[in-house]
């Protein structure tokens, strides 16, 4: 009953709310989007320690490589 009345009074706010939701839903598709592709490119972390080495294997599950770097490379850097 209230909103009958502002709408009636003031039309351009149905306008004014359709298009604030639909900006609204689009903003959330595409950062649906940019998550789902950001997921995508996720590395995965395997840390193994030993008794005076650490290893850690990084697998990115696109391109499918596997790579292994030990204590002694991580303390050069």
């Amino acid at each position: 009953m209230f909103s009958d009345i502002i709408f009636r009074k003031y039309p351009q706010l149905i306008f004014i709310c359709f298009t604030l939701c639909l900006i609204s839903f689009s903003a959330q598709a595409i950062n649906y989007k940019n998550y789902k592709q950001i997921r995508n490119q996720v590395e995965l972390f395997d840390i193994t320690v030993e008794k005076e080495n650490i290893k850690i294997t990084v697998a990115n599950e696109k391109e499918k490589k596997y790579e292994t770097i030990n204590k002694n490379d991580i303390s050069k850097n």
